[in-house]
């Protein structure tokens, strides 16, 4: 697991650093409650107020792993299949919301296992 603060240098105000922080506690509260998402292939990124949990492009697990964390953190979470342009079949997935004081928004694509078997 990895937490990327990033800000770029021309938003370093109080305010945004203020933010940071408190998406950062959020985040820190999110792993205390829910001990099984720190193990989840995911990189937990911060910009400003806004926490970004970024689940690996084309992830065998991707949808599922975006449904877990969408649930932990009670944001709803929109799944629909789709055929990318080389023909993979894949699960665009995306939650967005508020929690823990903080802006979640999580997005991504994930393959559909062969046979259409999918974790839904």
């Amino acid at each position: 697991m990895s937490i990327s603060l990033d800000r770029p240098a021309n938003l370093c105000t109080d305010e945004v650093a203020g933010d940071a922080h408190l998406a950062a506690c959020a985040l820190h509260l999110l792993l205390a409650q829910h001990p099984a998402l720190v193990d989840l292939p995911v990189r937990w990124e911060i910009e400003g107020g806004e926490v970004r949990p970024v689940i690996e492009h084309r992830h065998q697990d991707g949808a599922r792993i975006g449904r877990q964390i969408a649930e932990a953190l009670e944001l709803e979470f929109l799944c629909s299949p789709m055929i990318a342009s080389d023909g993979e079949r894949l699960d665009h997935f995306r939650g967005e919301g508020r929690w823990g004081g903080a802006d979640w928004f999580l997005s991504g694509f994930g393959l559909i296992a062969e046979g259409g078997d999918r974790d839904e």
